[in-house]
């Protein structure tokens, strides 16, 4: 019985504890607010007695909760749970125009209510003249709600990234504010993220002699629901249809496999991003045989293509070609001028993404013509923008076995280099959530 009582007892020193760090890192927001607006002794001006009203109007932690009706998988909210709070602190707001930027999460914490005691846009406030008139830029702006509001909004957008499967489930979260009471007093102000979950539509089609299913390409737009992609005649440049001629986007999951094995160092949700971006604004190709190619865009720059046909009245997205594939531009200009096969690169393992991030690739000068030819440029988007958001790749010495293969250097130990680069084989593509799973297995532990 006395250890119940003394666990009791600890659990309420803790939850005090609590509440007073809670209030420790409100009075710091606040104070933080101020100097933002370049007023930071004007936190000095409050007068005690409102502390208690401002403290009532805080900002509770946001937090992501299944949407009425939906059912959401626990590590997914568990993981869009750490990640928004990972981007609520990296993410910043501005107090006003000419302020320094804050952690949006401090705008969620204190600086909504803080500007509303400031400005006494509810009536029910009355702060002190010169404290006003220290904050008076800030006050008579919006108090940075406007700007808060547009980054939650990207926040929310990488959280699709995060949580979204094409093929399987699309989620879209919804934004909620709203005064919490107890039943004396109002509390806190709740900010809640409601999480969707739908469902893409199938079809099944006939293709090459066979019935395959097609799932329709979607992707999610904040505090409205999932948006169901669509192409015109014009942007396909299909001059034998009404340019207005509308045509729903399908893909066949075989799409997702090959982007798993092209783009092998990519994280699956970056793949996932990529195929619905690179619809919004077509870049169409035509090969000679008639083949329709759509350029798959990443980070802004081309990544490869996809193959599409037309049927009916929906574009069916076949497959994914990296950049080295034959059938694309820069493959059959590869294969044209320097003789390289599909055996060849799938020996060399330039058909796939990680062969292009070897650290010897912008250092090895006579490659450099044969690279351009893909849109490698030293230096340029493979090497900087891309390693931002690759898995950790090992030592590859791809400038170096490309130069041996091709008869560039003299060196003749190429299949030894080449055995020794493939000895570990480069894992595909993990999802940003997996990733995180160790950490919250290692929390779950403790």
């Amino acid at each position: 019985m006395s250890g119940k009582i003394k666990k009791h007892g600890n659990s309420h020193a803790q939850h005090l504890a609590a509440q007073a760090e809670f209030r420790r890192r409100f009075l710091l927001c606040i104070k933080a607010v101020c100097a933002a607006c370049g007023a930071e002794d004007a936190f000095t001006l409050i007068p005690t007695a409102d502390y208690k009203a401002l403290f009532c109007a805080r900002g509770l932690p946001m937090q992501i909760h299944p949407a009425p009706g939906h059912t959401i998988p626990d590590y997914l909210l568990h993981a869009s749970r750490r990640f928004l709070q990972m981007l609520l602190k990296s993410s910043t707001y501005l107090p006003f125009e000419h302020g320094t930027p804050l952690p949006l999460q401090e705008f969620y914490i204190a600086g909504f209510g803080f500007h509303c005691y400031v400005s006494n846009a509810t009536g029910n406030y009355n702060p002190p003249p010169e404290l006003v008139s220290r904050l008076s830029a800030y006050s008579q702006s919006d108090g940075g709600y406007s700007s808060a509001l547009n980054e939650l909004k990207k926040n929310m957008n990488f959280l699709h990234v995060v949580v979204n499967d094409p093929q399987s489930a699309l989620y879209w979260f919804e934004y909620k504010g709203a005064a919490r009471f107890s039943i004396q007093q109002m509390f806190g102000i709740e900010y809640t993220l409601l999480m969707h979950k739908v469902v893409p539509p199938q079809k099944h089609v006939l293709m090459d002699g066979n019935v395959r299913p097609v799932i329709r390409l979607g992707w999610s737009i904040p505090n409205q629901g999932i948006e169901y992609l669509s192409v015109t005649a014009e942007q396909m440049q299909l001059p034998e249809t009404p340019p207005q001629k509308t045509f729903d986007v399908y893909f066949q999951s075989h799409v997702l496999q090959r982007m798993h094995e092209r783009l092998d160092c990519l994280y699956v949700n970056l793949q996932h991003h990529c195929l619905m971006q690179s619809f919004l604004r077509p870049a169409v190709h035509r090969q000679s045989d008639g083949t329709l190619l759509v350029e798959a865009i990443m980070v802004g720059d081309k990544i490869g293509y996809f193959v599409v046909d037309v049927q009916g009245s929906m574009l069916i997205v076949r497959t994914f070609l990296f950049l080295t594939n034959a059938g694309t531009p820069e493959g059959d200009k590869l294969r044209s001028l320097y003789g390289l096969q599909r055996r060849d690169t799938e020996f060399l393992a330039i058909d796939k993404l990680s062969a292009f991030l070897s650290d010897d690739l912008s250092i090895t000068e006579v490659l450099h013509p044969l690279l351009e030819i893909i849109g490698y440029q030293p230096c340029s988007h493979f090497l900087t923008q891309y390693k931002e958001f690759v898995l950790n790749n090992e030592k590859r010495q791809t400038g170096k076995i490309l130069m041996q293969y091709l008869g560039l250097n003299t060196d003749n130990d190429f299949l030894t280099s080449l055995e020794e680069s493939n000895k570990t084989p480069m894992r595909h593509g993990m999802n940003l959530v997996e990733e995180l799973e160790p950490a919250m297995n290692s929390e779950t532990n403790e």
